[in-house]
């Protein structure tokens, strides 16, 4: 389950171990900040493969991984926190 917060720059996300796909929970939290459908979103494998962010992030949670997607400056912290800022 994916819990999120705002802090008025950007949001927090909390992953717990029920989230089996880092990707997918990515997608759907973009998708309910911005209040679209997920289908409406790009394939995020255009920006990062999505194996690769997991296997950077899978066990390791030390790791930080930050890239761009849908105008957002994103940060995983390892397996149980992504941050996203706004661009712009």
């Amino acid at each position: 389950m994916v819990h999120s917060s705002c802090d008025g720059k950007g949001h927090s996300i909390d992953l717990t171990e029920d989230d089996a796909d880092l990707t997918v929970a990515l997608s759907e939290a973009i998708a309910e900040i911005d209040g679209i459908d997920t289908n409406a979103l790009p394939p995020l494998a255009e920006t990062i493969p999505g194996e690769s962010l997991e296997a950077l992030t899978d066990g390791h949670k030390s790791v930080i991984v930050s890239f761009e997607y849908c105008s957002y400056q994103i940060t995983v912290h390892g397996e149980q926190k992504v941050e996203l800022e706004p661009i712009g």
